[in-house]
């Protein structure tokens, strides 16, 4: 009898002490449920939080050191989860889970388990620390919708979404690639919009991409010289390619305009290396020649005032004071 008397008085404690979280705007709000500053650590246990069963939870100002399976699973009929404006330095990812979006909360790791069978659909993990793709995000079936932009990814292996069949959308913009390779082929058989801009990328192989219905492409602003892998012409439903302000080879941008526009493609327009350099250099030289033309001007005007006379010759003189003073002839 004490026994159990004991269990009780501990059960009743625990109630007493449990941590509830409820929603903060109008909980039949069929859109979600709103919850703000939300802690978890030694001092506030997730496994002595309770939460409302809601399908879509918002969570703002938390900070999470490890948003973790105890804590998710406290959340017991979440479908969509919406973190912002917070700290989550590690995420667990639930199975059940269809939609997860974790932005400007500092996110360093993403912990994904390749026995589970995952339900996500939309992942979205924009203005993070993220270095590297997530382990095992290839076991994501059933995404469709994956948002990297402005994180920390500095170089990608493309084979890593192979698995991904129904992958439609990926946004990589904002990162610090430099290196995009394949170690295999690459099979993304669903992906119709891929971009990659505002990085820093100088080489991008694309020889082993199977993505067949790719119709947008965006890699503006790196320091690409060429795309290579028969582009465009192995993406034969492209519509809308963005490839601006890179370091094209002249060649290979003649040849590359002249197919888009065959393929009916939208596109802006880009300049190549070799153009943009001799267009520089032309404009430095024109830009010299006036300068001396008015060294040379007002030397024999001095002359003139000072002597009556303009027989003497200037150009030595005018080339020897360039030469002095910039180091050119």
């Amino acid at each position: 009898m004490k026994l159990i008397r004991g269990v009780l008085l501990l059960s009743l404690l625990s109630l007493s002490i449990a941590i509830q979280y409820d929603c903060e705007n109008d909980f039949f709000d069929e859109n979600f449920c709103l919850i703000s500053s939300l802690r978890a650590s030694n001092e506030y246990p997730a496994c002595k939080m309770q939460f409302p069963e809601h399908k879509s939870i918002q969570l703002q100002f938390a900070h999470l050191e490890y948003l973790s399976p105890v804590l998710v699973y406290r959340m017991p009929t979440v479908e969509r989860l919406d973190i912002s404006n917070s700290y989550v330095g590690k995420a667990f990812v639930k199975p059940e889970l269809e939609y997860l979006k974790i932005s400007g909360c500092q996110l360093s790791e993403v912990f994904l388990d390749p026995e589970e069978e995952y339900q996500l659909t939309d992942l979205h993990l924009p203005a993070n620390q993220l270095t590297r793709l997530p382990k095992n995000l290839n076991h994501l079936k059933n995404l469709t919708m994956l948002d990297l932009t402005s994180n920390r990814l500095d170089f990608l292996d493309m084979s890593q979404f192979n698995g991904l069949t129904n992958l439609l959308w990926i946004q990589l913009n904002d990162n610090y690639l430099k290196v995009i390779f394949a170690d295999g082929s690459v099979k993304l058989p669903a992906l119709t919009d891929l971009s990659m801009a505002r990085n820093d990328i100088g080489l991008l192989d694309m020889s082993r991409w199977e993505v067949p219905l790719l119709q947008e492409f965006y890699v503006s602003n790196n320091r690409l010289q060429e795309l290579s892998g028969d582009f465009p012409k192995k993406f034969p439903q492209l519509r809308t390619v963005s490839l601006a302000e890179n370091q094209w080879d002249c060649e290979w941008q003649l040849r590359v305009r002249s197919e888009l526009q065959q393929q009916n493609c939208t596109f802006e327009w880009f300049d190549c290396r070799d153009s943009a350099h001799n267009l520089a250099t032309v404009k430095s030289l024109k830009k010299e020649q006036q300068l001396r033309q008015s060294m040379k001007d007002t030397l024999e005007q001095f002359a003139k005032n000072a002597t009556g006379t303009t027989a003497v010759d200037f150009d030595d003189i005018v080339d020897d004071l360039f030469c002095r003073m910039y180091g050119v002839q």
